[in-house]
């Protein structure tokens, strides 16, 4: 599905021209590891040749209620920086603004010499989505293979699914809301402040869905830029709503 990986691709700045080769391997092991009794799996390997120049980046998938969490990905950037590969790319029902933008926070160290990114699969079936409905792909074996990948997606086995839960932190905020109280306990504040952040990217993919043309929010460059700013921009609003809703 060479039309797919160019576009979803091209989102983390890897250009697929008409030469270039994508090769993928699952449950990849390194030599380094062969020997250490807890070796890292990742679940593939990616590796994109244009003939001029090489970009590979290892994956790690979840699904269902499984989280990504610190410790994994750090790891696998580490595993990343000693075999030479690019970027460590992330799947899950965890949502992120754009692809730089992780759900999970990483040590700044480790993404130095390895680039890090992050698909929610929601993302990945509205791309699909968006090509099947707008005629992108035009070679009918690809096409097929397409509608395959759709069909299996959206079946609940597959354990894919949009934001359908609010966080435990919902609550207290609906209390402060309720009671004219400005004071919300951070750990509160802060879990709301990341359920609406993915709430607000899922639904930027529902809207996609439905319109059939790609919906994305307005995120000023320096937002954009840097996920921790955007992050603490919405905490401030949050609380800057709370006093306006007490006033």
């Amino acid at each position: 599905m060479k039309d797919y990986a160019a576009e979803i691709l091209g989102e983390i700045g890897v250009r697929i021209g008409t030469r270039a080769s994508i090769e993928c391997f699952t449950e990849v092991c390194f030599a380094g590891d062969r020997n250490n009794p807890d070796r890292s799996r990742p679940d593939g390997l990616i590796v994109v040749n244009t003939g001029r120049s090489r970009w590979s980046a290892l994956v790690e998938a979840k699904i269902g209620d499984a989280q990504l969490g610190a410790e994994q990905v750090e790891r696998y950037l580490t595993i990343a920086r000693a075999n030479r590969v690019d970027a460590v790319v992330t799947i899950s029902n965890q949502f992120s603004a754009v692809p730089h933008h992780h759900p999970v926070t990483i040590s700044g160290h480790k993404t130095r010499s390895v680039d890090l990114f992050h698909f929610s699969w929601m993302h990945l079936l509205t791309i699909a989505q968006l090509q099947l409905m707008n005629g992108r792909v035009e070679d009918n074996e690809q096409r097929w293979l397409l509608h395959e990948f759709v069909r299996f997606i959206v079946d609940d086995s597959a354990g894919v699914r949009g934001f359908d839960q609010m966080p435990a932190g919902w609550k207290p905020l609906v209390a402060a809301a309720r009671q004219n109280s400005p004071n919300l306990p951070e750990k509160d504040a802060r879990e709301v402040t990341e359920a609406w952040q993915q709430e607000s990217r899922d639904l930027e993919l529902i809207l996609s869905r439905q319109l059939g043309r790609r919906v994305e929010q307005k995120l000023a460059r320096d937002e954009r830029n840097n996920p921790h700013l955007k992050f603490q921009n919405d905490l401030s609003r949050l609380g800057s709503g709370l006093i306006r809703a007490t006033t």
